[in-house]
């Protein structure tokens, strides 16, 4: 799940739609508030679960904020930027050991994760947060 963060909302685009949540709704809306990754294990026993923002899942769940360490663009309090904030379901439960193995070890490094999976997602986050820098989104 991807939310856009734009005056202190959450921008959610789906289907020819665009829904608007306060920062103060779910997972999602704390990670951007406190800028942090967030790890929650069973999300609808959280009590910050939201279910018209989280993803709604028996596995764990991670968010990260995109946070922009780069930007020389600041809010009115003199914060980093934060561009948006993606939900991910962390896998847990594989069909075989096999089937792990293949996700878990990097071959040749074109498949698989020789970092533990947050640490690929915080890559992936960082690449997200460059593409979204480099082409001026916000002025779209």
């Amino acid at each position: 799940m991807f939310y856009y963060v734009e005056k202190d909302e959450l921008i959610l685009y789906a289907e020819n739609s665009r829904s608007t949540f306060s920062l103060g709704h779910g997972l999602a809306g704390l990670a951007v508030t406190d800028k942090k990754a967030y790890i929650v294990n069973d999300i609808k026993q959280s009590t910050v679960f939201n279910k018209l923002v989280d993803i709604s899942s028996i596995l764990p769940i991670y968010a990260i904020p995109l946070v922009d360490n780069n930007s020389t663009s600041e809010d009115d309090d003199g914060n980093e930027s934060v561009f948006g904030v993606i939900e991910f379901v962390l896998r847990t439960n594989f069909q075989s050991k096999k089937e792990r193995d293949a996700l878990m070890e990097c071959q040749g490094g074109y498949f698989g994760f020789e970092d533990h999976i947050t640490n690929v997602l915080n890559k992936y986050a960082r690449l997200v947060i460059h593409a979204m820098r480099n082409t001026n989104f916000k002025e779209i």
